[in-house]
């Protein structure tokens, strides 16, 4: 095959791949080569129905595009709504957990983020944990609401003094 026959193949094949039709090609082919041989001819330009062709094909894929995007936008605000959901639970249970171990009222951990929630229930758990100090302070702290307070005590005879009060 001639250089020349594969430049007519491939000329051919490009002019029919935009749904010219062959004569037509085969017409554009004999114009152009019997003016000049060595020239191959340039793809003419589209007409309007190439160009009616090309917009429809673009409206059609703008509009997969837009659907697309719209569902990926309901999918997205279905995630932020089950998060958010979450979320509120999580900071339900939070506050419920918070005030059965602190002096918190609801009002007041209701305004707080989840993260100052998940912070002072971590604290609370690290201040519950029974060590040797925390237990002997609670027993100090018992001994002192067993023993009167501000007494003037008792004097005693043998040794002249008072004993006892504070």
């Amino acid at each position: 095959m001639s250089s020349q026959e594969q430049t007519r193949e491939e000329f051919m094949i490009a002019c029919k791949a935009d749904g010219t039709d062959e004569t037509t090609c085969t017409n554009r082919w004999a114009a152009a080569h019997s003016a000049n041989p060595s020239v191959t001819p340039a793809k003419a330009s589209p007409g309007d129905s190439d160009l009616l062709r090309e917009i429809e094909m673009l409206k059609a894929q703008l509009q997969t595009r837009e659907t697309q995007l719209r569902q990926a936008i309901d999918i997205a605000g279905r995630a932020n709504e089950e998060r958010a959901a979450r979320e509120d639970a999580e900071k339900s249970r939070l506050i419920d957990s918070i005030r059965i171990d602190s002096k918190f009222s609801k009002n007041d951990l209701t305004t707080k983020t989840l993260q100052d929630l998940q912070t002072i229930r971590i604290t609370l758990d690290k201040s519950i944990e029974k060590t040797f100090a925390s237990v002997a302070a609670d027993m100090d702290a018992a001994k002192r609401k067993t023993q009167p307070h501000l007494t003037a005590g008792y004097f005693d005879a043998a040794t002249k003094t008072w004993k006892g009060g504070l």
